[in-house]
């Protein structure tokens, strides 16, 4: 039982970082800047971005919302992506 319920938590946490993701890449997308550029810039020394690529390989080109940065920032920080989050508030 504890299983399905970990596993669930689990797919959830995974559902909800891919919608972060989404977000993160959209806003860039509306701010003219290349998500792996920021990304880089917050992660140095991490190099694996697949999911990241990934993410925005499955974008569509017209897909797009409007993200405020303060929206993004409060999402980041949920996800504990403290220094991305800093690097785009530093951002003009």
């Amino acid at each position: 039982m504890m299983d399905d319920l970990s596993k669930k938590v689990i797919e959830q946490y995974q559902a909800d970082e891919k919608v972060m993701i989404q977000l993160f890449i959209n806003w860039c997308k509306n701010k003219q800047l290349d998500p792996l550029i920021i990304y880089e810039e917050a992660y140095p020394h991490y190099p694996d971005t697949t999911l990241l690529e990934k993410s925005i390989e499955e974008m569509i080109d017209d897909e797009s919302i409007h993200v405020s940065k303060e929206t993004l920032l409060h999402i980041l920080e949920v996800f504990e992506q403290h220094e991305l989050a800093y690097v785009i508030s530093n951002l003009k």
